[in-house]
Parts: C-alpha cells; structure tokens; sequence
C-alpha cells in the first residue's frame, strides 16, 4: 500500500510513524492504526477521489460489499483530531455516493471563518448510541429535514448534540442549536430562531424572513431541539424554511413527528440492559472515581431495567450512586417515585426529575389523550386493542379508542410489547408509575377498575379455558392466557365478587400449570370467601380446589369437597359441570 509517513496539516503535523498529531496547540492525539493508515493511503493519492471499495480493500484489506459505515466512522474520528473547528473547508472532503478526497496544504484556500456556533459540546461520552449517531449523520448528508424521536429522557438532545460536535466543521453556514423547551407558540419560536441567528424581526412576513436569512447561509446545520408542543402550531412553518433554504440541514429532536413529506425519522428506543449498565458506571465514577461496582452485576442489571434502561433516568441515579448501591436504589425506588431528582442546575427543569419528565409529555395531551392513558394505567403487564376498548370509558368525541391510541404510541408515551396477533401494547415503568396516581385520584378510579375485571373475567369461563387446551384456536387463546396472567391477577382483587372469581379462575389455570402452586391454591380459596356468589361459580371454585388436591395426593380431603362441589352444581342446574365434578371424584377413587 502506498502511503507517506508525514503529513503537513492546516492545524499541525501527522506523525504516521509513531501514530501521533503534533497539534498547533500543542496537544499530541494519538492516531488509532486504521485513522493513521487511512490518513496516509488518502494523502498518498491528493485530489483524487478515491472509491468507497478501493479504500475498504486497499486499508482494511475487506472483499468488496462490506458495509462502508467503517470508513465514515474513521474519518470522522480522524477530521475531530486534525481539523479547526473554527475554519472550513478541512483536508478530508466528502463525495457523495463515491468516496473520500484529501486536500493537501498547499491545495487548501484561506480559511474561511464559520459564524461562531453556540452549541451546547458534550463532554460525556455517548454510550449505546453509535448506530443511531451514524444513521443521523448518514441521513444529514443527504435528507434536508431529519427527526429524531423518542420518549421524554431518551437521549434525543444528546445525541443531536453529538452530532454538531462532530460536524459543525462541515458547514460554511455555520451551525445553530436551538432550545424550543419554553417555546409555545409560533412568535416565541421566530424570537428564538431569530436570537440564533442574531438577526433582528421585521415586522412583517417573520417566517419567510427567517427562511430568506437561512436561504443565504448557504450550507447549514439548523437544530430545533424539544419542538414537540409546536407541532400543530409550526410544524407547516419548517416545511416553508426547507423548501426555502435548499443548501441547509434541519435536526428536529420531539416526541411525536412533524408528519412532513420530506421528513426522514430516526426513533430512539431504551438502551439494552448492557449498554445502560455501562452508561450507570461510566457516569457514577465520573463523581466516584473508585466506585467498585461492574457492568455485569446482577444488582445493576435489575436497577437498569426498572427504569426502562432510560439514559436521563439512569444518569440520574449514577449521581446516587455515592450514597447508595443499586440494591437499595431499587428498593427506595418502589416507595420513593421521586427519588431520581438531580441538583445539577445545567439541567433544563423538565430533565430535573423523572416525574417532571412525564409531566411535561403529559402536558402536550390534549384532554381526551390524557383520560385514556390515564385510563391505560388499570391494565397489567400490558393490554390488546379490544381490551383497551372494553375498559375505557371516554367523553364524547369523533375519534375512535384506536385513533388516541395511535395518538399516544406517536407521543412515545406507549409502546408497542408485541406485534403478534393480538397485537400487546404497554408503557414503560417510569411512566406508567405516573400513570397510575392520575389513575388512582381520579373520581372513576373505582368504575373503570369494575370494567377491568369484567373483561378479564371472560377468560375464566370453562369454555374459554377449554378452548386454551384443544380447538383451532388453542394456541392463540393459550397465549392469550399467558400474556395477561398479571390482568388476572389483578381482577381477581378488583370486580365484583363474580367477575373476581372469574379472573381467578383464569390465573388459576395458568398458575396450576406452571406455579407458584401455593398462589393458585390461595386464589381459589379466596374465590371461596366471597359473599354471594351464584352455586355454579362456587361449585367450579371446588372444583378446581378437588383438582389441586387430587395434585396433592390428599385422597380423603379431595373426595369430600368434590361431594360439595357436585351438589352444588346439581343444585344450580348445570349436569355438564356436574359430570365433570363426579368424573374427578371417580379419578381420585382409583389413586
């Protein structure tokens, strides 16, 4: 491979041989071994246009169609360490679609001076997100208008900022960041757009003005961060400017999509249970540097994935970290919802806490969104459409359950658990906890709890159970039993003393087949003392009492409430449950 072994830079000196960069500040960044040979194959070849293949099999020494992301990933690493942030244009230029060219020194013009950026630069590193921070900076390179989406604490600021920090060399324009937290209305976002772009407000036309001033920056970067309660208002407003300033790039972080032809969407999700124990531990020994604790505990995974592995959720535990293990974290955590609260006063109020976090997505519901997800927080260990649409009880309006639903989902404030039919839908812990004291102060609390268990107590009838077992549809039903064994559970504690029974019924079918066995005996005998049950409901809760013991080998015990349980079931007319009473009775006989 042909390559030189020193290189004179517009910022300092690169020293191929000992892998170093002699800044001209002084600083020496070492040169990883593929930044350096990449940095000499390009430089050996100046003013060429080398192909994405040729560099992948030439440096890396890869079969043609490998995935070019390594490329892009070294050489953005290299421009960190070997450009100036403030002069444009650098040696490493881009040609889109085709490859990388270098520009030596003698070949550069002046510098030209960028508009200073008032970019908020991380100093943490970004852990977890490197496949979502090289599709932003993919799609930046060829979509006017990218969103990035997410729930509230995601990491959706952080890794837009992120991306100006690696990229703010690109653009002659200049970048601007633009916190739109406070931002209500159209005029407060002109007022915040026009302060980044230090120009004053005509008094006429604000928006095309705006959009002419980004016209003539050329080639930009344009970040409106937080714009999620002016999508309704502005979203048609950033159509205009797009369409207006064809050379420049618009970032928008929100919780719900601007729903814009030209929108390309990034969705953030949760980090893994890996990558969140990582970012605990990265950020508690920023503050502790001898913290002892690994990724890999079996505490510090528990505590992750209570918090739905959120990053905001997660720094803001780190920083509990010198007062507390994560064991005992999640045992405050269940008592103390507000415990997460950070005193760090660089952090926007609504990042402060974790309930200030949902507050703040709450509040971009309008009131029929908020009553059902209110609504939402009855359900556990998740729902189905049709189950939300038996339970929830809404005021008057045009939209269907499905339509807010959807509604909610965009707002990232539910989730999808699983798309298998029946599609399951949830929330994440930290939201759902909030959810649930709305939930629990609300005057209907008590009805909407009745209709949960008069849903659920559908799957404890003994033609639903039967149907679990053997029919067409026994997979799917048998699922359905396993899914919402916590629904169950929790109707058996809440309906009518029928619809009660019902429910515990259905977990009882399930919990008899895979334990804990001394819970499913335990419901059954709760079923019985309850007050006025119908003489059918009560002779099947012996029955299944006469089944458990049959399971237990008490022969004696089981022949007398079985005796009980058919007499019953005589007595209220059902010879069908009867036979199957006296067919147990029959079976015990022979043990």
């Amino acid at each position: 491979m042909s390559v030189i072994e020193d290189i004179p830079l517009q910022t300092g000196r690169a020293d191929l041989t000992h892998r170093v960069f002699h800044a001209a500040d002084g600083r020496l960044p070492a040169l990883r071994e593929m930044e350096a040979r990449l940095l000499g194959y390009l430089a050996a070849h100046p003013e060429r246009v080398l192909p994405y293949e040729e560099l992948l099999r030439n440096v890396w020494g890869y079969r043609a169609g490998h995935d070019r992301a390594v490329i892009h990933t070294t050489v953005r690493r290299l421009r960190r360490i070997i450009s100036d942030p403030a002069s444009s244009p650098n040696h490493l230029f881009s040609v889109r679609g085709e490859g990388y060219r270098f520009v030596p020194l003698a070949a550069l013009p002046p510098p030209v001076q960028l508009v200073p950026a008032p970019v908020p630069l991380q100093a943490t590193a970004l852990i977890g997100r490197d496949r979502a921070l090289q599709q932003l900076h993919a799609l930046t390179e060829t979509a006017p208008l990218v969103t990035v989406t997410g729930p509230g604490g995601v990491g959706k600021t952080s890794l837009v900022q992120h991306l100006l920090t690696e990229t703010h060399t690109r653009y002659p324009g200049g970048t601007r960041f633009v916190d739109l937290s406070e931002a209500e209305t159209r005029a407060q976002l002109f007022s915040a757009v026009a302060a980044a772009l230090d120009m004053a407000l005509p008094k006429w036309d604000i928006a095309s003005a705006l959009g002419a001033a980004l016209d003539e920056r050329g080639a930009h970067l344009l970040v409106l961060d937080n714009f999620e309660q002016l999508v309704d208002e502005a979203a048609d407003v950033v159509a205009r400017w797009v369409d207006r300033a064809t050379a420049g790039r618009f970032v928008i972080t929100s919780r719900v999509s601007l729903r814009l032809p030209t929108e390309q969407l990034i969705s953030l999700r949760p980090l893994s249970t890996e990558d969140a124990a990582m970012l605990f531990v990265e950020r508690a020994r920023m503050r502790a540097p001898t913290l002892s604790i690994e990724p890999h505990h079996e505490d510090l995974s528990a505590l992750v994935e209570m918090l739905d592995r959120l990053p905001l959720a997660i720094e803001l535990a780190a920083a509990r970290s010198r007062m507390m293990s994560p064991a005992t974290m999640r045992r405050r955590l269940s008592t103390q919802p507000d415990l997460l609260r950070s005193r760090q006063t660089d952090r926007p109020d609504r990042h402060r806490s974790l309930r200030a976090t949902v507050a703040w997505s709450l509040n971009l519901l309008d009131p029929v969104q908020r009553d059902l997800l209110e609504q939402c927080g009855v359900f556990v260990g998740g729902f189905t459409l049709d189950a939300l649409e038996a339970v929830a009880s809404l005021p008057d309006d045009d939209r269907y359950v499905d339509e807010i639903l959807e509604d909610l989902i965009e707002h990232s404030l539910v989730v999808v658990r699983s798309e298998a039919d029946p599609v399951r839908f949830g929330m994440l812990f930290t939201i759902r906890e909030f959810v649930v004291e709305q939930l629990n102060a609300r005057p209907d609390r008590d009805d909407i709890l009745r209709r949960h268990a008069g849903f659920y107590a559908r799957f404890g009838t003994r033609d639903f159970i039967q149907s679990a077992r053997i029919g067409p549809d026994s997979d799917r039903n048998r699922q359905r039993m396993i899914d919402d064994l916590d629904n169950y559970r929790a109707g058996a504690r809440r309906g009518s003393p029928e619809d009660a029974a019902y429910c515990a019924f259905a977990a009882y079918a399930r919990l008899s087949k895979q334990g804990p066995y001394a819970e499913a005996e335990q419901l059954i005998r709760d079923v019985l003392t309850m007050d006025g049950l119908h003489p059918y409901t009560r002779a099947w809760a012996l029955g299944n009492l006469q089944s458990m013991l049959n399971n237990q080998l008490q022969s004696q015990e089981s022949l007398r409430v079985g005796a009980q349980a058919v007499a019953l079931a005589e007595k209220a007319g059902a010879p069908s449950l009867a036979a199957s009473l006296t067919q147990e009775i029959g079976y015990t006989h022979k043990q």
